[in-house]
């Protein structure tokens, strides 16, 4: 059961553990780790160091790529919020690297007081006012507002988003963890703390909750791939959820079919050997090697296949995209 931590005024030293390396076999050059864009799609280019397959996930769609070369880009659609995706590398032996970035959306607000003020103005010059002067005051209003596009450019640039879940409040901090490690975040009353739309206080957070952060870093650490618990982070406003408003990251399994019975499958494990029983839904996506939509009824006993799946509550994996290593047709015939 949640319950609320009280308010302290000590900060304690915490254990910062930060997500492991994957020993550079996959990396993304682009985007950064906590983007806050305007844009509906976003470019990702990295490289995945081994012979294999890549796997990208975001907002449920999921795409299987068997990879060429060791260099890859593709584009992802954004929902308006927290976005999560991830990149996940399998070797031909099974084994498994990944990487995440988490994307936040946010639509063009419509207003633009500079712009409506700058309009105004112009509107407000006297008819008989002289051509000259109209020029020059526009240019001036013009140069105002491109000064000012330019100055919130440079703010977003330097904006970051961080995802955690809350782990600890007092009232000068929140204690939040993600997989890069935990931050301890200073709050004040310029930090707006939003829950359902609403402004809340520091007493309504409550541990366990998650916690989206939108803040500043500085502008040494701008292009760094990825925020850590080290880099200087000055948040701005914090969104509270109550469940992770995200989907949670992916299982994925290479290897053979071992056995299948009605919608249950049992795979083993290339990387290990061991066995792992998966269960298909009515959302299951089933595909052969050429990314040809196939029936469940057409897999076969010692099919290879590649799959993507998550937990639910009971922890069984339930499949939501599985493809076959192989031609179904040429397999057949």
């Amino acid at each position: 059961e949640k319950k609320i931590v009280e308010t302290e005024k000590t900060i304690t030293q915490v254990h910062i553990s930060p997500t492991p390396i994957n020993q550079n076999i996959i990396a993304l050059s682009t985007p950064i780790d906590g983007l806050i864009t305007h844009k509906t799609t976003v470019e990702v280019k990295g490289k995945f160091k081994a012979k294999g397959y890549l796997i990208k996930a975001v907002n449920d769609q999921i795409k299987i790529k068997q990879l060429s070369g060791s260099s890859f880009n593709f584009s992802v659609p954004l929902k308006t919020g927290p976005n999560i995706l991830y990149v996940i590398g399998v070797n031909n032996d099974g084994k498994i690297y990944q990487t995440q970035r988490l994307l936040v959306q946010q639509p063009v607000d419509a207003s633009t007081p500079e712009a409506t003020t700058g309009a105004k103005l112009e509107a407000d010059q006297p008819v008989n006012a002289s051509a000259a002067a109209k020029t020059a005051t526009t240019e001036a209003i013009l140069q105002r507002i491109n000064k000012k596009l330019a100055q919130d450019k440079q703010k977003q640039i330097k904006r970051r988003a961080l995802l955690g879940q809350v782990k600890r409040v007092t009232e000068e901090s929140i204690t939040l963890k993600n997989d890069q490690g935990t931050f301890i975040l200073a709050i004040n009353a310029d930090v707006k703390l939003i829950k359902s739309k609403k402004t809340i206080k520091v007493n309504q957070l409550v541990v366990g909750d998650w916690a989206l952060v939108v803040g500043e870093v500085s502008q040494k650490e701008v292009s760094l791939p990825q925020l850590t618990p080290s880099n200087k982070f000055k948040p701005l406003s914090i969104t509270i959820y109550d469940q992770l408003p995200i989907a949670q990251r992916p299982q994925v399994i290479i290897g053979s079919i071992q056995k299948i019975k009605g919608r249950k499958i049992t795979i083993k494990n290339r990387a290990n050997g061991d066995t792992k029983a998966v269960s298909l839904t009515q959302k299951s996506t089933i595909v052969d090697i050429n990314d040809r939509k196939i029936k469940s009824k057409e897999l076969e006993t010692d099919f290879n296949v590649i799959l993507v799946a998550e937990s639910n509550k009971d922890n069984q994996l339930l499949v939501k995209r599985l493809k076959v290593l192989v031609n179904i047709n040429q397999e057949k015939s």
